[in-house]
């Protein structure tokens, strides 16, 4: 699949209104640990898209947490319990080396391509699920990680959002290499 086949694209969000067809909202990935330490991936939504029908009815209040919903994701509540099971189909890739990390929905379509920095050791304490198939133990590593979504516009949201039970989360398989 090229580059341009596996993005869902659309026109850029101009003004407030109805649109046809969802627009498309900006994601953030953010690398923490959070729980015990345990790496996990906040998505920081700086816009939350809502698709509002014609008739003005509302058919999602969130597209994102819809999409995670659709995909596998559960609600978060408290206390917080992270998923041990690994979500069917999810992809996810991190290089460590130029920070760059695309996600998969089990669809095939991509959820997150964008950029995330990790601090020294982040990847490494990942739940392995495999083992590096050179002899470089970061040439290839299968690993999975939770990943975070919620109508958080920066991480100071998170903990409200958490809390309030708007946020998500799904383990899925990542392969980190870099």
């Amino acid at each position: 699949m090229t580059s341009q086949e596996r993005r869902i694209t659309g026109e850029a969000v101009t003004e407030a209104g109805h649109y046809p067809t969802p627009p498309i909202t900006r994601l953030n990935a953010q690398a923490l640990r959070l729980f015990g330490a345990e790496p996990m991936i906040a998505f920081i939504q700086p816009d939350t898209v809502a698709y509002i029908a014609e008739s003005g009815e509302s058919l999602a209040a969130d597209t994102i947490e819809v999409s995670m919903q659709a995909n596998g994701a559960r609600r978060i509540t408290m206390p917080p319990e992270p998923p041990t099971d690994i979500t069917d189909g999810w992809m996810a890739r991190l290089n460590v080396r130029t920070h760059e990390l695309v996600i998969h929905f089990p669809s095939g379509l991509v959820f997150y391509d964008g950029t995330m920095p990790t601090a020294p050791g982040w990847h490494q304490d990942l739940p392995s699920s495999g083992s590096a198939r050179s002899g470089n133990p970061m040439a290839r590593r299968r690993q999975s990680v939770v990943i975070i979504t919620g109508p958080m516009a920066t991480a100071a949201d998170m903990e409200p959002v958490m809390a309030a039970g708007r946020a998500h989360w799904l383990r899925i398989p990542i392969t980190v290499t870099g």
